[in-house]
């Protein structure tokens, strides 16, 4: 039986999503050169490195609230698959979006129909996606049937991820850190 998902917890997976989109647009305005010109493979480099950034934002923020839900303080009990429910408001949010591009590409991109307000609404779909766009195949207003399955399964699987790690007190973080150098003075 499924249990309720709080609305503030989805809420914080969407702020996950905005925050790593930023972040990742920011980075892809910088190497925006690199990335637009006719090289596809760099794009997709790109969004490898764009996935990892993500994982890291979705890891941290489901890790989190499972830690939250493990208090005794809280109302909200633990369940395994909670991490990966938590996005069914992005994924909702982001099917929303892409309905919207679809019927822009299809209705108002050709000829004379095209207006700066059909740009814009294209660029909410395209800013909202942007970690996925090398690796969903998106052309002409059509996503190729594996991008259908990256944006709604990615973010499912990296907060489930999270979410779990956050159960069993797997803290990503601290195994990464023995790794990090820190010159001494």
């Amino acid at each position: 039986m499924l249990k309720k998902l709080p609305i503030k917890q989805m809420l914080k997976i969407i702020k996950s999503h905005i925050f790593s989109t930023i972040l990742i647009f920011v980075l892809g305005i910088v190497s925006a050169g690199a990335l637009y010109g006719e090289n596809s493979f760099l794009l997709t480099v790109f969004s490898i490195i764009s996935l990892i950034i993500y994982f890291g934002m979705m890891y941290s923020e489901a890790y989190g609230i499972a830690q939250h839900d493990k208090k005794r303080i809280t109302s909200e009990e633990p369940f395994f698959l909670k991490g990966f429910l938590l996005p069914v408001g992005l994924t909702i949010v982001t099917i929303l979006t892409y309905v919207l591009y679809y019927f822009v590409w299809k209705f108002m991109m050709g000829g004379i129909t095209f207006s700066l307000g059909a740009w814009l609404l294209n660029m909410v779909f395209i800013i909202w996606s942007y970690a996925f766009n090398g690796i969903i195949g998106l052309n002409n207003g059509i996503m190729e049937w594996y991008g259908y399955i990256i944006v709604i399964f990615v973010p499912a699987l990296f907060s489930g991820i999270g979410y779990i790690a956050g159960l069993k007190d797997f803290d990503i973080n601290s195994k990464l850190s023995k790794f990090i150098y820190e010159k001494k003075d």
